[in-house]
């Protein structure tokens, strides 16, 4: 079997440990090769991927996966088979959720041609992957024949279990940590809004990641409030320092295909709180604490500082979100290509 993985920068992790997990569980027994594709300027990679991998020649392959699940027309032969992964389907589903006043040309671009043309040329694919059950559910309600849809969720770098997890009992400050895209539809400013009413003047909160607000917007939601503090984009080669600096992770994401953050956090020991509203998969919301409004929020950071994590939670939390692997979606990959080669 002639395999042809096609991976881009905007889902560089899931196409990198694909490609190696596949390649080495497949052995001999298949070739497996990567092309990927760079981001270009003004454009980033959800623009840049269709205009550099389509019409490109993939005859000599048995299986062409588009991992990012950008828009792609490439030319085949009759026996290559084509594989879409589609991360979500929040911009058909849910579009309301990322709508600002403020949103750019380019945001436009991505939500009305990038991910909705996206989404209609997986549509098209012989077979598609979804990385949650609440995504294969989604897939389903939306027409896509249950027999192409199949689920392959994501895994956890080997980092966040292999690194011991060190106890925090001996900090003066107590820090709740977020890492993700500052947008509408992370809740961002919810959490921001929520965290400036608590009255304890030794919990912080540490945001990473890029906005998609203007930041001034950011900025004016922070206030002066002095123990907020932005930290802009978080370096994956820190991924592990980030998280084990945090106290407690508060992701109140409104809608997630998968949420990757979440189990991190949960494999590196942190409770975590979610919004009690927001779509996320059973699989990766499972041991969090669920807050409903701002006041349960506040409650629930107050207790967990004044009475701890449950130990008995903690490790049930660790061991559950320790058993998403890349190589468990590796091999779930490859079930997938044999279902239809």
């Amino acid at each position: 079997m002639r395999i042809k993985l096609l991976g881009s920068v905007g889902v560089i992790r899931y196409s990198n440990e694909i490609y190696l997990n596949v390649k080495r569980l497949a052995g001999s027994k298949a070739s497996v090769s990567q092309s990927m594709y760079p981001s270009m300027p003004f454009l980033g990679a959800g623009l840049a991927f269709p205009i550099k991998a389509s019409f490109k020649n993939f005859k000599n392959y048995d299986i062409v996966h588009n991992l990012p699940g950008y828009p792609l027309f490439f030319i085949k032969n009759k026996n290559t088979s084509v594989v879409t992964t589609v991360h979500e389907f929040q911009s058909v589903l849910y579009p309301e959720l990322n709508k600002i006043q403020e949103i750019n040309f380019k945001d436009k671009i991505w939500t009305n041609l990038v991910s909705k043309l996206g989404i209609r040329t997986a549509i098209a694919s012989d077979l598609i992957i979804t990385n949650s059950m609440q995504t294969q559910k989604e897939a389903i309600s939306i027409g896509i024949p249950k027999e192409k849809v199949y689920l392959t969720e994501l895994g956890v770098d080997s980092r966040f279990i292999n690194n011991p997890i060190h106890s925090k009992k001996s900090r003066k400050t107590f820090k709740i940590g977020f890492i993700g895209t500052l947008s509408p539809r992370k809740n961002v400013l919810f959490l921001i809004n929520a965290f400036k009413k608590i009255p304890d003047k030794d919990i912080q909160l540490e945001l990473w990641g890029k906005s998609i607000y203007p930041s001034k917007v950011i900025y004016d939601a922070i206030g002066y409030d002095r123990r907020i503090t932005w930290k802009g984009f978080a370096p994956e080669s820190k991924f592990i320092d980030i998280y084990d600096s945090f106290d407690v992770f508060a992701y109140p994401s409104l809608y997630e295909g998968f949420g990757l953050p979440i189990l991190e956090a949960k494999a590196r020991g942190l409770p975590v709180i979610l919004y009690k509203n927001g779509k996320i998969s059973p699989e990766v919301g499972q041991d969090c604490f669920r807050v409903k409004d701002q006041g349960e929020f506040i409650d629930k950071i107050i207790e967990l500082k004044l009475k701890g994590y449950s130990e008995k939670m903690q490790s049930r939390a660790v061991r559950n979100a320790r058993k998403f692997t890349w190589e468990r979606t590796a091999m779930k990959t490859l079930e997938a290509y044999n279902s239809i080669v």
